[in-house]
């Protein structure tokens, strides 16, 4: 994944680095716009994406497990709690497909 960013001009790659516990610390001084995390898929991730995403809500995260044909783009927004914005936004929510295999599943511990 380095490599491939690296050959793009437009791009200042200020990695790789191993997911610590100073990686928090890393991304405050870089002064990063996005945190690219490439992971193996043994990984679980999303314990330090929440909390990037808690601490830098306008700091978006993508993430790929490498092999992966897909990315996934994570970023977090502010919005004012009142009911009529809350109905607006479920509103905009796009329609989930029945046949998406991103489906959540009616099996398990839910309701």
């Amino acid at each position: 994944m380095a490599a491939i960013l690296n050959q793009e001009s437009e791009i200042d790659l200020l990695g790789p680095w191993v997911l610590d516990s100073h990686s928090m610390k890393r991304i405050a001084k870089t002064n990063a716009e996005v945190v690219l995390i490439a992971e193996d898929e043994s990984r679980d991730v999303s314990d330090f994406i929440t909390q990037v995403l808690q601490t830098y809500p306008s700091l978006p995260v993508i993430r790929t497990a490498l092999g992966d044909q897909q990315v996934h783009l994570y970023t977090s927004a502010s919005l004012p709690a009142r009911r009529s914005d809350l109905l607006g936004i479920l509103r905009t929510l796009p329609e989930r497909q029945k046949n998406d295999p991103s489906q959540i599943s009616n099996q398990g511990d839910g309701p």
